[in-house]
């Protein structure tokens, strides 16, 4: 993670000029959504020579007065290499820094379990 506490990132991530504020889920109280802005995707698109997703970061960051707050969320989505059959896949990544009560990391802690389990190929 960029920074070991929640209030690192409400004081320093808005100021990065390559994350931009999500005009999407802004209806939620204490809640702010920011994204890998638009420019840094096309950078990535028209630099590659190949076809692929986009690196794309999505910070929750939990603020008073969400009951989670003070907290953060962070998904990054990207490509990689497997090492073995050296094919390219995606795959995405999921942490989180919690500076908020136990219970309420615990909650953070189910969701993101619920949000990465592993979905079985029969269904």
């Amino acid at each position: 993670m960029e920074y070991t506490h929640a209030k690192q990132f409400f004081e320093n991530l808005p100021k990065h000029n390559d994350v931009e504020l999500s005009k999407d889920q802004q209806d939620t109280p204490g809640l702010k959504v920011y994204t890998t802005s638009l420019k840094k995707v096309m950078e990535q698109i028209l630099s590659s020579d190949q076809l692929e997703q986009p690196n794309v970061t999505t910070w929750l960051m939990f603020m008073p007065p969400h009951p989670w707050a003070p907290a953060v969320i962070r998904t990054r989505s990207e490509t990689i290499t497997d090492e073995s059959s050296v094919q390219r896949r995606p795959m995405t990544r999921v942490n989180d820094v919690c500076d908020s009560n136990p219970t309420s990391c615990a909650q953070i802690e189910r969701r993101i379990r619920h949000m990465v389990e592993p979905v079985s190929a029969t269904h």
